[in-house]
């Protein structure tokens, strides 16, 4: 269950709200048989789910793929009205790690409002953290 393989099915679960009741055991062992090549269809999931529990779920998988690739979504969504979507969004860039923070930076300034720039801020915190921690 914990193989590359089976992250098509586990995606596709995702998408169905009849698995909602164990989202927690399906994001977490997604989390562990996933990698760049399943980006793409994160994304595609992420895009197209309303449920804002499965999409904090999609946001903290692809942390853990830990792809520059998704930044420029990540970020795109750190505007989100709800604070659980910003939150996992500051969570994920923060294990991307350094590859996440010129865009930060650069976001910074499109960023009005002091919760926006407070998401930023749990970001680069986040970052520090990681590094000092040396995870």
């Amino acid at each position: 269950l914990g193989s590359p393989e089976a992250a098509p099915i586990l995606i596709g679960y995702l998408q169905n709200q009849e698995y909602q009741d164990v989202l927690g055991v399906i994001g977490e062992t997604l989390g562990k048989c996933v990698d760049t090549s399943h980006i793409p269809a994160l994304l595609e999931c992420l895009q197209n789910q309303e449920d804002s529990g499965v999409r904090c779920t999609i946001i903290g998988i692809l942390g853990k793929i830990g792809s520059s690739e998704v930044v420029p979504t990540l970020l795109g969504r750190l505007r989100s009205e709800e604070w659980n979507i910003r939150r996992s969004i500051a969570d994920a860039l923060g294990k991307i790690g350094f590859d996440a923070l010129d865009a930060i930076c650069v976001a910074w300034d499109d960023y009005e409002g002091e919760e926006a720039q407070e998401d930023l801020a749990q970001v680069l915190y986040t970052l520090a953290t990681i590094n000092s921690d040396g995870n």
